[in-house]
């Protein structure tokens, strides 16, 4: 009889050592084939890197966290500047804004400017200056200050409304031109300082003229606003009350905190004072 391991154990010593070794985790034995085989496919590369093969538990990024609490602060502080920002607009302006037929009779009308196209007034500005003419031929008024950009990208616009309100009867002796109206709070600033004005009707559209008479309040001018009409689609005007409320509310705020004067200043003028003559 030969010496050694009984068949059996040879045998079965042959089979296991056939036999891959245990995976280590379930990481590795994602890795493993059918076949006992050890290649990685793609399949076994997805599983590899998913959050069940990870040791330990899974975290966010501490720089991601972060970054999404200050955007949500942010937001919230921007949503409540814009919505202060409105409210006093509309405390401001409270019983201040009338129709045409109910406007006091006061010496001067001021039209704010805006865009123009050749040479001629946009739907925006030519709905102001029919209000202005319409309170003028009414008697409510008998003055018109247009004021805005002389220089403007779109044109001269004081010489447009100049033009305009003449070709609806309003005499040009009647009509006063501020160039340097740079911006909504510069218009009434000047109006007082330079023009000598301390009460007037304002026109503009009624998104608009809360906030015009807001800041004539603001600059120590006596206002009454009145609504112009608009000739306008609705998406524009949409997108003007957008504006309006997101935007040039809460920069009107920034005007009155921080600034004491106009963009461009200039001696006083008696221009709107032989006008009334």
């Amino acid at each position: 009889m030969k010496s050694g391991a009984p068949k059996g154990s040879r045998n079965l010593a042959a089979t296991e050592s056939r036999i891959p070794p245990a995976p280590e985790s379930l990481c590795e034995s994602s890795c493993v084939t059918s076949s006992g085989s050890r290649e990685i496919s793609q399949r076994a590369i997805r599983r590899a890197v998913s959050p069940s093969c990870l040791d330990g538990p899974v975290t966010k990024s501490p720089w991601r966290s972060r970054v999404i609490r200050s955007s949500a602060v942010v937001a919230a502080l921007g949503a409540g500047a814009v919505g202060a920002a409105n409210v006093w607009i509309r405390v401001a302006a409270s019983g201040r804004i009338v129709a045409a037929e109910d406007a006091p009779e006061w010496p001067v009308v001021v039209v704010l400017g805006a865009q123009v196209e050749n040479t001629w007034p946009m739907a925006f500005l030519a709905g102001r200056l029919d209000m202005a003419a319409q309170l003028v031929h009414a008697g409510k008024a008998r003055v018109v200050l247009v004021s805005g950009n002389g220089s403007g990208e779109s044109g001269d616009e004081i010489t447009a409304m100049t033009e305009y309100l003449v070709s609806k009867g309003i005499d040009r002796a009647k009509i006063v031109g501020d160039p340097l109206g740079l911006r909504t709070y510069d218009t009434f600033a000047r109006a007082m300082h330079v023009f000598g004005i301390d009460r007037a009707l304002v026109v503009s559209q009624g998104f608009h003229v809360p906030r015009a008479v807001a800041l004539c309040r603001e600059v120590g001018l006596d206002a009454i606003g009145v609504n112009g009409g608009c000739d306008c689609s609705a998406r524009s005007l949409a997108k003007n009350r957008a504006r309006e409320w997101l935007l040039a509310r809460p920069k009107a705020v920034l005007d009155i905190l921080f600034l004491d004067s106009p963009t461009v200043t200039s001696p006083p003028s008696d221009a709107v004072a032989l006008a009334l003559l």
